[in-house]
């Protein structure tokens, strides 16, 4: 048996190909990081052994055919590797690298209004809010001139009230209304998206500074305020903050201490001068002015955040292969029924489940145990060996609808932290209280619903977090 001394250009073709395919996911998997050193090690090493084996399965005089089948089957089984680690890195870049978001101002009229652009408000009514952050609205009106000129009778409004029913009493025929206004209207008349369309639309970059407060993840506790707005689509559109929680995350003692907010909370506000107005509304003006003002207001420091809407929570779901979660209440919402006990979740119920208020006694209050309970059963998937199966799918699912400030580099690491030992992690879920009532919202220009804070439940929530911070075992 004697070794050929020269291959022919077939063989040079395959031990090139797989060659070259080797080193490329050798180079990745150590320029990307993506796997603890105690995996990537052996795995290199197996890499390198197989391609060894395989071109000299090439240079021996028989064997070639078995060779070359075995090449072309590693070779792709390599470069789907490749692909999915190319990818998942670009996944992590590009939500750690969303600073900006998107102020959308829409000119909206009644479906059976004949105009179908700007031109054709030509001798209409156009009402827009004049009261509340109009920086944007302005912008709009600016642009709605350079348009149409004078060809539109321009209404000012003080009062949220009057511009909506002046609407829909037909005095006057269009609105100019950011998305805000626009929540707000939906609010009183829950038809309004269905008897209405928008015949012009403006978008304005926001732009976020980065609010990180870095810290080394895996040996430091920290904390996360995970933020929902209620919009679909891009997470860069802003809209009104809907979910907010603090995740306070130790990885030294695998704990992680949820802990859920009302929307309607009433505290001070950093970007409305420090006027009070429910916590909702921060997400209108960026989550810049959500992070500052929750801060400001418990006393305490906001490493990071996550921001998603509702694509994210539907997508990830799904793409987890559904959720199960303990229910302690039986109640229907959104075109499904949940039974009390155990149930398992697919991403549109998950969605319904997480924002049913008016079933409960507790209301909003009730409504942020239930989202910790989505999101407890999230994170249990996630941290699973389950997770290994649907890797991929969780990867598209969050690419275009999950933000965060935290850096590609401290993904990864909690990433590899999770790989390496697989431990499970206790999650404990807590809420702060509070009193219903109406004051004013600056937001909305009128007097609305608002949850004055019961400051013992703050200052026991607090507490809680910090002696996360300092190890303490939490039961």
């Amino acid at each position: 048996m004697g070794i050929k001394m020269k291959l022919n250009k077939k063989e040079i073709i395959f031990t090139s190909v797989v060659g070259l395919v080797t080193l490329i996911t050798l180079y990745l998997l150590l320029r990307l990081n993506v796997l603890p050193m105690k995996y990537c090690i052996p795995l290199i090493i197996l890499l390198i052994v197989i391609c060894g084996v395989l071109i000299y399965t090439q240079i021996k005089n028989k064997s070639t055919k078995i060779g070359k089948v075995l090449i072309v089957l590693v070779s792709i089984l390599l470069l789907f590797g490749d692909y999915a680690m190319y990818k998942g890195n670009g996944t992590l870049r590009k939500i750690s690298n969303q600073k900006e978001g998107y102020a959308i101002v829409s000119v909206i009229v009644k479906s059976d209004n004949e105009a179908e652009d700007l031109k054709g408000l030509k001798g209409q009514r156009l009402g827009y809010s004049d009261t509340g952050e109009t920086t944007y609205v302005y912008r709009a009106l600016s642009d709605v001139k350079k348009e149409i000129s004078d060809d539109v009778s321009l209404i000012s409004y003080k009062s949220m009230n009057t511009f909506s029913e002046d609407f829909y009493d037909n005095k006057v025929d269009a609105l100019l209304s950011d998305e805000s206004t626009r929540a707000t209207i939906e609010d009183e008349h829950p038809d309004f998206s269905r008897k209405t369309k928008v015949i012009a639309q403006f978008e304005y970059k926001i732009e976020e500074e980065d609010l990180s407060k870095n810290v080394k993840v895996t040996n430091v506790p920290f904390n996360v305020y995970i933020t929902g707005i209620d919009t679909y689509g891009e997470i860069s559109t802003t809209g009104r903050s809907d979910v907010n929680m603090i995740a306070t995350i130790n990885p030294k003692t695998k704990q992680i201490l949820l802990t859920s907010i009302p929307r309607d909370y009433y505290i001070e506000q950093t970007c409305q001068g420090n006027q009070k107005d429910k916590l909702t509304h921060t997400g209108f003006f960026g989550v810049g002015c959500t992070l500052t003002s929750v801060e400001n207001f418990f006393g305490i420091e906001l490493n990071y955040y996550a921001r998603v809407n509702f694509s994210s929570l539907e997508k990830i779901v799904n793409a987890l292969g559904g959720v199960t979660i303990s229910n302690p209440h039986d109640f229907s919402a959104g075109g499904f029924h949940f039974e009390e006990g155990d149930i398992q979740l697919n991403g549109a119920q998950a969605l319904a489940f997480s924002r049913e208020r008016y079933s409960f006694v507790d209301g909003d209050f009730e409504r942020g145990r239930d989202q910790m309970r989505v999101l407890t059963a999230i994170i249990n998937k996630i941290t699973s060996p389950a997770i290994i199966t649907n890797y991929s799918s969780v990867l598209d699912a969050i690419a275009d609808t999950f933000q965060t400030n935290m850096n590609e580099d401290e993904i990864k690491a909690i990433i590899n932290m999770q790989l390496d030992d697989m431990a499970g992690w206790k999650i404990k879920q807590i809420s702060v209280s509070g009193t219903g009532g109406s004051d004013w919202t600056p937001a909305n220009g009128f007097n609305a619903y608002v949850a004055y804070p019961d400051m013992d439940s703050v200052h026991e929530a607090v507490e809680m977090m910090r002696k996360i911070e300092k190890n303490e075992i939490i039961e």
